[in-house]
């Protein structure tokens, strides 16, 4: 038998209240990065962090 048990609380984040949204961002990008220059594709690692790092304050860290 099922039981459904009732949403007791919810947790979120306001303007880097609870987690580093800069750090998690930097931490995903490079991560990114560093996929795919494993899988073959010929980049710098730094530049390629750079260039992605200009895009987002040009255009918004949200949007992309």
């Amino acid at each position: 038998m099922n039981k459904i048990f009732p949403i007791k609380g919810v947790i979120f984040d306001l303007d880097n209240t609870l987690l580093d949204f800069m750090k998690m961002k930097e931490v995903a990008v490079k991560s990114a990065i560093r996929g795919m220059i494993e899988a073959g594709l010929e980049i710098d690692e730094i530049e390629s962090f750079k260039d992605i790092i200009s895009i987002y304050e040009e255009f918004g860290w949200e949007n992309q």
